[in-house]
């Protein structure tokens, strides 16, 4: 993984006379990170999933994410792309009903095992929700969301924090709905759709 460099800038040293310094300040080489075996292993193997989706070999891609995470069970991005990628093979006009629903239970399956790896990661509960949302699995989006919220706290995303208001009106929890865009219309005043959909919300929830 890369990881952005963080530049130290030194102030020169400012003289009476104002003349510019004798010497040019040392340039700092940024030390080298040396991958380890199986980190490079993990990055070949996510060369050749990403070719796979290029080429539209999904199975191939799956069993490419099947691999990394026994390599890198913390990949998160990989349960997240892995999964998305059974329930799209599901999607298929031309695949069976018996073979969709398998399909998504194994979706499932997969996100699960990431669940499980990283029990407190929220960015892997977001993807679990991402993925409920997709099956219509509203409940289980709103806990996976609620949970990703939770883990992160006060620092958890506007963007994520919209997607468990989203994933509890869809599960039919107006007051957990209504409460999170409150929230977030507090936290971001100046953001026009927060208020939007809060007002949305309290409309149809009048109405239910």
């Amino acid at each position: 993984m890369k990881r952005p460099l963080l530049l130290a800038l030194s102030l020169l040293p400012v003289t009476v006379s104002g003349a510019a310094p004798s010497k040019a300040p040392a340039k700092t080489t940024p030390p080298i990170k040396v991958k380890t075996p199986v980190e490079a292993r993990v990055d070949a193997l996510w060369e050749q999933s990403d070719a796979a989706f290029h080429k539209g070999d999904y199975p191939a891609a799956i069993a490419l994410h099947r691999q990394i995470v026994k390599l890198a069970p913390d990949d998160v991005e990989s349960y997240s792309v892995g999964s998305w990628l059974l329930w799209s093979l599901g999607q298929d006009a031309d695949v069976s009903t018996s073979d969709a629903a398998r399909f998504r239970g194994e979706a499932r399956a997969f996100i699960g095992q990431g669940l499980r790896a990283n029990p407190q990661n929220a960015e892997m509960w977001d993807a679990a929700g991402e993925l409920y949302n997709l099956d219509h699995s509203f409940a289980d989006a709103k806990f996976a969301f609620a949970k990703a919220v939770q883990i992160g706290g006060p620092k958890a995303p506007e963007m994520l924090r919209r997607s468990l208001a989203h994933a509890a009106e869809n599960a039919g929890d107006w007051n957990l709905a209504t409460r999170t865009w409150t929230d977030l219309v507090r936290d971001f005043p100046g953001n026009p759709v927060n208020k939007n959909n809060l007002a949305r919300v309290q409309a149809q929830r009048n109405k239910a």
